[in-house]
């Protein structure tokens, strides 16, 4: 895998995790009891959401059920013991589609990514390359304006669509000099720096604290402000969170000929982040609620749409073992634990396509909105917006009207 102007594509979803996160009773899970059979528990946690084996010491099966540890001793009582249907019983389908809306019933949230404006600086979601001549690129900016024209496309056919932001405003109270404040602890000095003067290893170390702090609240406290909105208020069948990708590793005038598509499902917990008794209550929950299907229907149905619209590859080629897990040969769906997947209940498909300092991308996003084609680095695109959001209204279309539910 490329390294990645993403930062969100680096950080292990440990640190993630929001300092505080609502809804994470081990007591709520006994509403799955007699759900589900072991054959599908166990499928579903090999094949799907802990692929690499990380969640396998935490458990211990027993007469009809499986008994979920916080340590791999087992030690004490475990947190939770989920006691085992002998066949499946799946939550019902809702019926979506009729009188010529294919989407009639079903409610879609909308979540642009990231927050923007005076926050896309911070964010890391901001790069300029001709400060005389072009816009300077801000993915939220970007994300908010195909959220608009995909909720457009997708109410056309019959969906109730609702957007989960529509500012460039946090969601989340919480504000990093208010974090500054309640943490004054310095992380430690970088061994590589000793050589240094000890004044360069302060700098450095206050820098540090810094970042980190305006990390958990762009990331952590924002997006679990968002799962608050999504899980408790709007309550929606599906979620998509909408991105658009970067690659390289340089300074931001650089721009690169890689351009790809990814998308995700939600899944593939690591060895690492299973040691933390938050992330096996998230990866039992989401394994649960029986969602996977239809993320993995719908991601391959909009990777289908999308492919044939931009005719770009996948992004990566990567086999498992890694942070991604291919969930077929044409890899452009992955497996991932995110965030943002990881707290927002129901199926969430989190769309990654496009690198926006590929040098074509940069272009047709300074070219802006408009209809028809248009003439750019000697061949004819379209918007890259309308293309965007056709794209995956035209996959979800085509799941809900042909793919077995």
């Amino acid at each position: 895998m490329n390294n990645k102007l993403r930062c969100l594509l680096a950080v292990p979803a440990l640190l993630l995790i929001p300092p505080a996160i609502a809804q994470t009773n081990w007591s709520d899970l006994a509403a799955f009891h007699d759900t589900i059979s072991a054959d599908t528990f166990s499928r579903l946690l090999s094949d799907v959401y802990a692929p690499g084996g990380g969640m396998i010491p935490y458990l211990r099966y027993v007469d009809g059920g499986v008994a979920i540890y916080d340590d791999k001793a087992q030690a004490g009582d475990p947190l939770f013991t989920l006691r085992f249907a002998p066949e499946d019983r799946a939550p019902a389908a809702k019926p979506v589609g009729r009188d010529g809306a294919p989407l009639h019933g079903l409610r879609v949230a909308l979540d642009p990514g990231h927050i923007g404006g005076a926050w896309s600086r911070m964010e890391e979601r901001f790069f300029l390359v001709d400060r005389e001549r072009d816009w300077p690129v801000q993915e939220a900016a970007l994300n908010l304006h195909v959220a608009h024209l995909l909720s457009n496309r997708l109410a056309a056919a019959g969906a109730h669509v609702v957007l989960v932001k529509d500012d460039f405003e946090p969601m989340t109270t919480v504000r990093p000099d208010l974090l500054m404040t309640n943490d004054t602890a310095l992380p430690p000095a970088d061994p590589r720096f000793a050589h240094l003067p000890a004044v360069f290893a302060e700098s450095s170390r206050h820098d540090a604290r810094r970042k980190a702090i305006e990390r958990q609240f762009y990331r952590n406290a924002e997006i679990a402000a968002r799962a608050g909105k999504i899980n408790d208020e709007l309550k929606p069948d599906l979620t998509l969170c909408i991105h658009f990708n970067a690659t390289g590793y340089g300074d931001e005038k650089t721009l690169y000929d890689e351009n790809g598509l990814t998308f995700f499902v939600h899944g593939n917990y690591q060895a690492g982040e299973l040691a933390n008794a938050t992330q096996k209550w998230f990866l039992v929950r989401k394994l649960l609620e029986r969602s996977h299907e239809t993320e993995l229907g719908l991601a391959r149905a909009i990777a289908t749409s999308f492919a044939a619209a931009s005719g770009l590859p996948p992004s990566y080629r990567v086999g498992p073992g890694g942070v991604m897990h291919p969930m077929d040969d044409a890899q452009y769906v992955y497996a991932r634990n995110l965030a943002a997947n990881r707290q927002f209940l129901g199926p969430v498909i989190f769309l990654e396509p496009y690198f926006m300092n590929n040098r074509t991308v940069y272009a047709r996003i300074q070219a802006g909105d408009y209809e028809g084609e248009r003439e750019i680095d000697g061949a004819s695109y379209r918007s890259i917006f309308r293309e965007y959001a056709d794209a995956v209204a035209e996959g979800i279309i085509a799941y809900y009207t042909s793919a077995p539910r």
